[in-house]
């Protein structure tokens, strides 16, 4: 049995979908070691017009209430999720850099490239890449790079961040459509251009291998006759044409390929049917043990990051409750052996009356002997009890304390009367300084120590900040 995800509860992951039209919700559970078939469940909850506008949320008490009713579903086995939402809101594609380069210095080359790709700034993106492995059987003369991107606006993702919280639901990574669908497809070794049919628009893209290389949304509003829609996919294909020296050709969404592994998780009633895509490759992704899922994600931090974090903070919850039940035991010895001293108490008591001036039983006096020995026990169980710590409130604090600038990595716990540990990394200095400050300020904590170190970086700066316990009684467990 693996006891450390016992203790961090790995729930199992769901895939979620959020579109113009509906929610859809897959959960898929893969052959067991000793050869137990495979498990696929789908609930789909219908959107009325409105309520998803463009990828935009326009309605937000309408929309955590569809979310609340699907997660009312049987196909809702876990409240954990990969959700994938609408390529409008989402700019997607491939960066090729001449050259190899290294892992060292792939962020700040994808940085450089970020202004010239995306139509905002990069203060208000929530972004992320990953490098691509194409597998090609005729190896090329040319050696480039290729990483794919993903960016949002900060504040559209943090509106569906918003409602998803509201529904209770807890996100493991978020994803555009396109991103999840490419993940159950078949790699094309030529140019294909696919349609995406939304309900206010269609996303039209060019795959080639297993990347997007050109990507267009259409809204219905704009694009409100087929001439119209003929007529900008004829200028798309030209663009491709021209700036890549081949013609796409085109196939229906619903005529690409599923991978073989999908193939057989997959019903056979839901095959060709492109709809559901998003929503199964959503939930492949969910199949990956989540310490290991280091694909793009459009949340604040990684994928990795929340993980950990959150491993802290269920360990934390463990060790609180298996704390409470270690004092419930003790208490209940605590009261059945003063229960059992009482009983013995009367017993003596009615036997002394029955004495008179005959000499004292050899019975009575070992009687005596094992009540002392009771009285001995129940001084050690109240020694046991007194230092029972909860952590939970040192790991609570923090986590409500801590600023979308500060990420923390690890929280070194000892006893409670000698110094923690806490390291992570901040997103600039001043907002590192600031966080210092502010443990300084909380009553909890003391002796706040923060080492110079890395002066030389002036973003993503790694720290270790050292601090007590102010009052060691602050965090004791009181029956």
């Amino acid at each position: 049995m693996n006891f450390l995800s016992l203790i961090t509860r790995e729930e199992p992951v769901v895939g979620l979908e959020i579109s113009d039209a509906a929610l859809r919700i897959v959960s898929l559970l893969p052959p067991t070691e000793k050869g137990g078939s495979s498990k696929f469940a789908l609930a789909t909850e219908q959107l009325q017009p409105g309520i998803i506008v463009e990828g935009k949320i326009a309605d937000k008490n309408a929309c955590v209430a569809a979310l609340e009713r699907i997660m009312k579903q049987p196909a809702a086995i876990s409240r954990f999720a990969i959700v994938t939402i609408p390529n409008e809101v989402t700019h997607t594609e491939t960066l090729s850099f001449p050259g190899v380069i290294p892992d060292d210095q792939a962020d700040g080359a994808i940085k450089l490239a970020l202004n010239f790709h995306i139509p905002w700034n990069e203060e208000d993106t929530y972004f992320d890449s990953a490098r691509i492995v194409q597998e090609s059987e005729t190896p090329s003369t040319e050696v480039n790079t290729e990483f794919l991107l993903i960016a949002a606006q900060k504040s559209l993702i943090d509106e569906y961040l918003n409602v998803l919280q509201s529904a209770n639901i807890h996100v493991v990574a978020i994803e555009p459509h396109l991103v999840s669908t490419l993940r159950i497809i078949e790699p094309h070794t030529e140019a294909t251009m696919t349609a995406l049919h939304g309900q206010s628009s269609d996303t039209f893209t060019v795959i080639e291998g297993v990347s997007p290389r050109f990507l267009r949304s259409l809204p219905h509003a704009r694009f409100t006759t087929k001439e119209m829609l003929d007529g900008e996919l004829t200028r798309m294909n030209n663009y491709y044409e021209t700036e890549h020296g081949k013609l796409p050709v085109f196939v229906e969404s619903g005529q690409l390929a599923l991978l073989p592994y999908y193939q057989k998780l997959v019903p056979k009633s839901l095959e060709g049917t492109s709809v559901y895509f998003a929503v199964i490759g959503a939930a492949g992704r969910g199949l990956l043990a989540r310490r290991e899922d280091h694909m793009v994600s459009l949340l604040p931090l990684s994928t990795e990051t929340l993980y950990e974090f959150q491993k802290a903070v269920t360990f934390s919850d463990f060790l609180k409750t298996t704390t409470i039940a270690a004092a419930a035991f003790f208490t209940f010895a605590y009261f059945a052996i003063w229960g059992l001293m009482i009983s013995i108490q009367e017993d003596y008591s009615r036997a002394a009356i029955n004495i008179s001036s005959h000499n004292v039983p050899a019975d009575l006096i070992i009687e005596e002997s094992r009540a002392h020995d009771f009285n001995a026990f129940i001084l050690t169980i109240g020694d046991v009890v007194s230092p029972m710590i909860t952590w939970s409130t040192v790991v609570q604090t923090l986590y409500a304390r801590t600023p979308d600038g500060i990420s923390i990595i690890g929280l070194t716990l000892g006893t409670p009367t000698t110094p923690i540990t806490l390291t992570g990394v901040a997103r600039s200095r001043p907002e590192l300084n600031a966080y210092k400050k502010t443990l300084e300020q909380l009553p909890l904590f003391s002796e706040i120590t923060l080492p110079l170190a890395n002066l030389d970086k002036r973003a993503d700066i790694p720290f270790t900040i050292t601090f007590s316990i102010k009052d060691p009684t602050q965090i004791a467990f009181h029956l």
